[in-house]
C-alpha cells in the first residue's frame, strides 16, 4: 500500500498544474512515467487518477488520488466520485488549516496574556468612561487589590484628591489622540498608602472612537526618597555649613584689613585658616553644585567673553599647583579669536576640573597641556591634554557616574 511517494518522481506534480483530473490508464505506456522508479521499482504503479486540492485562499496543496498495480480505465461515474471525494476533503483539510490557524492564535494570545500579567510595571486598561479592564499581577499587589475589586473601580477612584484635576487634564490629552509619555500620578493603595508612578498613557481607537485606555506605569517611590533626599541634603549644607562658613569669611577679612598689627609668629596660624576655610568653601559649593545639576537647578548664563584671556587666566591660577608638583604646565591659545558665547563662571568651573584633574594624575616630571581653537561649524574647541597613564577603557562608559 502506496500512502505518499516523493515529489520530484510523483503522478501529482504533473496533476497539480491541472484544474482537472490527472487519468494514466498505464503508466508503462505513458512518456511522463514509463522510466519513474514509481513504475519500474516494487511499488510497481500502473493506473492513476487524481485530483488538484486547493486551499480556501486559492492555493494548490497537493492531489487528491487512486492507485492501482494493473491498468485500468476510469467511468464517468467514477470520474465525478472521484471529484466529489476530493471537494471533501478539501473542506476537512481547510477545516484542520483554520483549526490549527485559531490555536496557534490562541497560543499566541495566551503568551501575551502571560507576557502582561508577569511584566514588572503596572499595566491598567480602563474604558471610555474610566472603568478598570484589567489591571496586571504588578498593579494588583503594589494596590493591594483584588481583580474583583479593581473591576468595580474606576481610575478616579484611585487617585487622592490632589490628584483628581491633574489626571483629567493629561487624560484629555489622551483623549485627543497624544500619547503622553511623561504621564506622572499617585496611586492610593487598598492601606491608604500614596505611590507615586510614572509611566506612559494612550487611547486606543474602534470605528473612529475612543474604545480603551492602556497605561504602563512603574513605580518610582525610591527615585522620590532619593529626591526628597536631595532636597533635604542641599538645604542642609545651604544653611547648616554656609551660612556659618561665611560668617567666618566674614571674620577672616576683618582680621586681614589689620595684619599689620597682627604679631608674625600668629600671621602663619591666620594664614593657615584661610587656606582651609577657602578649602572648605569650595568644597561645599561643589556639593551644593552637584546637587543643582541632578535636579536641573543648575542655573547658566551664556555671553559673549573674550575666551583666549580667560582661559590664559584659569592656566595661571594652576601654575603654582603644577609647580609645586613638578609639573609643565603650558597653553596653547592663539591670538586673534572671536569671542565665544559661553557662561564663564561654569566655563572656568569645567576648565579648572579638567586641569585639577591632569595634575592630579600626572607623574612628577610630567606635561599638562591646555589647547584652544577653532573647529569644525564655526565653534571653538578647549582641550586638556596630559602625559598620565590616562583612563582605563574599561572605565570610559563610567565617567559621568555619580561620584565614579
Amino acid at each position: 500500500e502506496v500512502c505518499e511517494t516523493p515529489r520530484g518522481v510523483s503522478f501529482g506534480s504533473h496533476g497539480i498544474l491541472s484544474d482537472t483530473a490527472l487519468v494514466v490508464p498505464d503508466a508503462t505506456l505513458d512518456p511522463r512515467f514509463s522510466d519513474s522508479p514509481l513504475v519500474t521499482g516494487e511499488t510497481g504503479i500502473r493506473f492513476y487518477a487524481g485530483w488538484p486540492l486547493k486551499a480556501r485562499d486559492g492555493l494548490r496543496i497537493g492531489m487528491f488520488c487512486v492507485m492501482d498495480r494493473r491498468p485500468r480505465q476510469l467511468a464517468n461515474d467514477e470520474l465525478a466520485a472521484l471529484q466529489d471525494l476530493a471537494m471533501i476533503a478539501e473542506d476537512e483539510l481547510g477545516d484542520a488549516r483554520l483549526n490549527l490557524a485559531y490555536a496557534a492564535l490562541a497560543e499566541q494570545e495566551a503568551e501575551l496574556a502571560d507576557f502582561f500579567e508577569n511584566a514588572g510595571d503596572l499595566i491598567l486598561r480602563t474604558d471610555p468612561e474610566n472603568h478598570v479592564l484589567y489591571a496586571n499581577r504588578a498593579f494588583r499587589e503594589a494596590l493591594g487589590r483584588t481583580d474583583e475589586e479593581l473591576k468595580a473601580l474606576d481610575i478616579s477612584d484611585l487617585l487622592p484628591p490632589s490628584e483628581q484635576t491633574r489626571c483629567r487634564e493629561q487624560f484629555s490629552r489622551v483623549l485627543a489622540g497624544e500619547t503622553v509619555n511623561d504621564f506622572e500620578t499617585v496611586l492610593v493603595a487598598a492601606d491608604g498608602r500614596e505611590i507615586p508612578v510614572s509611566g506612559s498613557v494612550n487611547f486606543q481607537m474602534k470605528d473612529g472612537k475612543p474604545f480603551v485606555t492602556r497605561m504602563i506605569l512603574r513605580d518610582i517611590t525610591a527615585r522620590k526618597q532619593v529626591e526628597r533626599f536631595r532636597s533635604e541634603f542641599f538645604h542642609q549644607v545651604n544653611h547648616e555649613l554656609r551660612n556659618p562658613l561665611t560668617l567666618i569669611v566674614g571674620g577672616l577679612r576683618i582680621l586681614a584689613d589689620q595684619r599689620a598689627d597682627i604679631p608674625p609668629e600668629q600671621l602663619k596660624w591666620l594664614d593657615m585658616i584661610e587656606r582651609n576655610t577657602s578649602h572648605l568653601q569650595r568644597m561645599i559649593e561643589d556639593l551644593l553644585e552637584l546637587t543643582r545639576s541632578e535636579t536641573g537647578k543648575l542655573a547658566v548664563s551664556p555671553r559673549a567673553v573674550d575666551i583666549a584671556a580667560l582661559a590664559s587666566q584659569i592656566v595661571a591660577d594652576f601654575q603654582s599647583a603644577a609647580e609645586s608638583k613638578r609639573l609643565t604646565l603650558k597653553s596653547r591659545i592663539p591670538g586673534g579669536l572671536p569671542p565665544a558665547l559661553v557662561d564663564p563662571i561654569r566655563y572656568r568651573q569645567i576648565l579648572g576640573n579638567l586641569i585639577d584633574n591632569a595634575l592630579k594624575f600626572t607623574p612628577e616630571g610630567g606635561e599638562v597641556k591646555v589647547t584652544v581653537g577653532r573647529a569644525e561649524n564655526d565653534s571653538l574647541e578647549t582641550s586638556v591634554e596630559d602625559t598620565g597613564l590616562g583612563i582605563p577603557e574599561k572605565d570610559v562608559p563610567r565617567l559621568f557616574e555619580h561620584l565614579f
